[in-house]
């Protein structure tokens, strides 16, 4: 008589263990400093998430690695100035691609056409109890 066993099959994903890899200290060190050269070495990359998207990292990723390392979040930062200047200069330099440029702006960099107009913004403020007041309205 042979002894069955019941131990159940589970199926791990293929690339799971990127997607769910836990980040060491050190290895998000040196993606940032891989991430930074990879934008810097090519003049014709703009979009930065190629580099994340290349090696298989999501937004959510990379918010978790932002709140986690300063230096991935300054990194980051910079990484997004740098495409930023580069759209407007891809916007400037080429009159075909303006639009192109100024819509990308807009949604990947919050620029806007004009201010919120939810804010509620004065550009004076009326002072009534400034010191000194009550003596010269007498």
């Amino acid at each position: 008589m042979t002894k069955s066993n019941n131990a159940k099959i589970v199926h791990v994903g293929e690339f799971e263990h990127v997607i769910r890899a836990e980040w060491k200290e050190h290895e998000i060190i040196a993606l940032a400093d891989e991430f930074l050269n990879w934008m810097e070495e090519d003049e014709s990359r703009i979009w930065f998430r190629d580099f994340l998207l290349s090696k298989r990292i999501s937004t959510r990723t990379i918010s978790r690695l932002r709140e986690r390392n300063d230096y991935f979040d300054e990194i980051y930062q910079l990484v997004k100035d740098i495409q930023e200047a580069r759209l407007v200069h891809l916007g400037l330099t080429n009159p075909k691609l303006a639009t192109f440029a100024i819509w990308t702006m807009k949604n990947v960099s919050g620029w806007r056409d004009k201010p919120d107009e939810s804010e509620d913004i004065h550009d004076h403020e009326l002072i009534v109890d400034w010191p000194g007041m009550e003596e010269n309205n007498e």
